[in-house]
């Protein structure tokens, strides 16, 4: 399906802008769900990078509840994170350069090890010198979301050196 993707074990799901579903063995993952389709199983994981209206939706999270879902939010340092057996999550730096919006510290991105497959989220922001020691960001482009053309070009600019899914 377009917007689909399984790498390993571990199911991925575009669902619009910056938000991602993950699942695998059961176990189900959110990033900024703003955006969700009209059937959204309820989540073991939430993850909010920062409070704007187009990344975090408390409606769509209290849709996403069950009593022992874990939200983890911006509220996490940078270099911190959360395991447990089936999920490790690093806050990584997000934000942009020279711009009055996502400022240093007011979001974040992920590093997720989700049953063995490390996904990264980069959350809003610009390319910085950070991404340099994280890897390939999910969210990356010219204006508020990145255009197809930011991801081909991205594609270009890495190569031969892993494989880039364009979803």
């Amino acid at each position: 399906m377009a917007g689909e993707l399984n790498i390993g074990p571990v199911h991925l799901k575009w669902l619009g802008h910056a938000g991602f579903r993950f699942e695998s063995q059961g176990k189900i993952v959110y990033v900024d769900p703003y955006i969700l389709d009209g059937v959204a199983p309820p989540a073991d994981y939430v993850l909010i990078t920062h409070e704007h209206h187009d990344h975090c939706s408390p409606q769509n999270i209290q849709r996403l509840m069950k009593p022992n879902t874990i939200v983890i939010a911006k509220l996490l340092e940078v270099g911190k994170g959360y395991k447990n057996h089936d999920i490790k999550v690093i806050a990584v730096p997000a934000y942009n350069i020279g711009k009055p919006y996502h400022t240093p510290r007011t979001g974040i991105g992920y590093v997720i090890d989700f049953f063995g497959v490390k996904i990264y989220h980069s959350g809003d922001t610009d390319k910085i010198p950070e991404m340099a020691e994280i890897g390939i960001p999910m969210h990356w482009g010219a204006g508020i979301i990145g255009t197809r053309q930011d991801a081909e070009q991205f594609q270009q600019l890495v190569g031969d050196m892993c494989q880039v899914a364009i979803l």
